[in-house]
């Protein structure tokens, strides 16, 4: 049942928002070659992280640890000269050696369509009304900016007992990857709060608990309870190795699902650590829930990890599927969702644009909304 619920809930959340990534923009991102590296690595290991310690200590390399992954990726990520992290790809041990990527903080504008209209849109109102499905019982990790929990519609406290009931600060408030001087060192805290707004705005689409009569807002899911994990400063970017370890704390805190709506362009390939990982959380049996990015315009290869990871069962709307569930009653063009299941049992959830080729399973559930004008059908 909770499996069922997870999934009609996801689906509806993926709709919003695949809306609500034409309002959450991130800067452009730029590529980063093996020559143009911000000092940052992630070392992929066959071994363990002591034996790889062991031969580097052995080889003369010299490093910082930065974050150890335990469960969604084998590895850790370093701080290393290109010298040194030439000798590391030697070492015995390694399997591969990835660049730590500079992640764009994403910004907020004025939705459009207002949460009040999405939901009737997308099918929420009816999750929500017709079915009694509020999304009670589900815990959902925002990876974001943050939550702002002091919000009387997302609970007005932190902590057990509050909407938002768990989360962590890996960075504070300077932190900037792409910063200089103090700006690159982090100071994570047990304190979630949000300096910037984004994190608490996808927080609201998910599981605002307001009314529209008094001025508030009302997510897809208003009974849901949140962890909140901040990895971007008020200002700046974040790394990609940070992303990992807020996925496999959420993990660790009993997320059933993890939503990440984080536009990192160009981050394409579905083997780069973020995209390895999220795939591994899917695995584990939760819900995803990702940007896939907001640069279609810059051509088919601007989508980001960790939305690019693959899922179990990729296969194309045929045409018995398209004449079964699309004939006679939409237009041909639509906004496609589906929410198509792993090996381990958890759901990834993508939405996209598109006419008859999407990216769903043959036992993923489908939900799909017309793009023409209310009325008109095309056969």
């Amino acid at each position: 049942m909770m499996i069922g619920k997870l999934r009609l809930l996801a689906g509806a959340a993926a709709v919003l928002f695949s809306l609500g990534a034409i309002e959450s923009r991130a800067a452009p991102q730029q590529d980063v070659a093996d020559g143009q590296s911000n000092g940052k690595w992630f070392i992929e290991l066959t071994g363990s992280v002591d034996a790889f310690r062991s031969n580097a200590a052995k080889s003369g390399v010299q490093f910082n640890e930065r974050f150890v992954f335990k469960r969604l990726w084998k590895g850790l990520s370093v701080e290393a000269s290109a010298e040194n992290i030439s000798l590391i790809k030697g070492l015995q041990g390694v399997a591969a050696v990835y660049p730590v990527l500079n992640v764009p903080r994403p910004t907020t504008q004025p939705a459009a369509p207002e949460l009040a209209h999405a939901l009737a849109m997308t099918g929420a109102d009816i999750a929500q009304n017709e079915l009694g499905l509020s999304g009670a019982g589900v815990k959902v990790g925002i990876i974001d900016t943050g939550i702002d929990y002091n919000h009387p519609d997302l609970g007005s406290c932190f902590g057990p007992g509050c909407r938002v009931i768990t989360g962590h600060d890996f960075v504070g408030d300077r932190y900037d990857a792409a910063g200089s001087g103090g700006a690159l060192i982090a100071h994570p805290d047990s304190d979630p709060d949000d300096c910037n707004g984004h994190g608490t705005h996808v927080a609201g689409i998910v599981g605002a608990s307001g009314n529209f009569a008094d001025g508030g807002a009302r997510g897809v899911a208003p009974g849901v309870t949140f962890g909140a994990y901040r990895v971007f400063g008020c200002e700046g970017s974040t790394d990609s190795d940070i992303m990992i370890a807020a996925m496999e704390r959420a993990l660790a805190d009993g997320m059933n699902v993890v939503n990440m709506s984080i536009g990192a362009a160009f981050q394409t390939w579905p083997q780069y650590p973020t995209a390895v990982a999220a795939d591994a959380l899917v695995d584990a049996g939760v819900v995803v829930v990702t940007s896939i990015g907001n640069s279609g315009a810059q051509g088919v290869y601007s989508a980001g990890a960790p939305g690019v990871g693959s899922v179990a069962g990729l296969r194309r709307i045929d045409e018995r599927l398209w004449s079964a569930r699309l004939r006679g009653r939409i237009a041909r063009r639509a906004r496609i969702t589906c929410c198509a299941k792993s090996a381990g049992g958890g759901f990834r959830s993508t939405s996209s644009m598109m006419a008859a080729v999407g990216p769903c399973e043959e036992s993923a559930t489908v939900s799909i909304r017309p793009l023409s004008r209310p009325g008109r059908r095309t056969p």
